[in-house]
């Protein structure tokens, strides 16, 4: 028996799987395997991505490095400023690409990807 999400287009992959389920596995491994990595400036650096506008889920990002605070491989007070200063570099990247960029430099790096 199917779920009743399932009958939705926009929720169903056709293989017998959630599409939305597998993107945020993959953003979850993505993301756990950064901050495992790089530790605190690996939080800067995916809050920077997120905050600059660029779709990464912070809902992924603190939730992981909360749990590295319990487990005692991070300190409270260091996730907290590492993920603001990410926020504020995000923002005065996407604050500078709009400014002095503009509309057609926004435009053509999009249009790159």
């Amino acid at each position: 028996m199917l779920a009743p999400f399932q009958n939705r287009r926009y929720y169903f992959d056709g293989t017998g799987g959630l599409l939305v389920a597998r993107i945020i596995e993959i953003f979850s491994g993505l993301i756990v395997g950064i901050i495992s990595t790089l530790g605190y400036p690996g939080v800067v650096l995916l809050m920077g991505i997120e905050s600059a506008c660029i779709p990464l889920p912070s809902e992924i990002i603190m939730p992981f490095s909360g749990y590295l605070v319990y487990t005692g491989r991070f300190s409270l007070w260091a996730v907290s400023v590492a993920g603001a200063i990410g926020c504020v570099v995000g923002s005065i990247v996407a604050y500078w690409a709009g400014m002095y960029g503009g509309r057609p430099f926004i435009e053509n790096t999009a249009a790159m990807f």
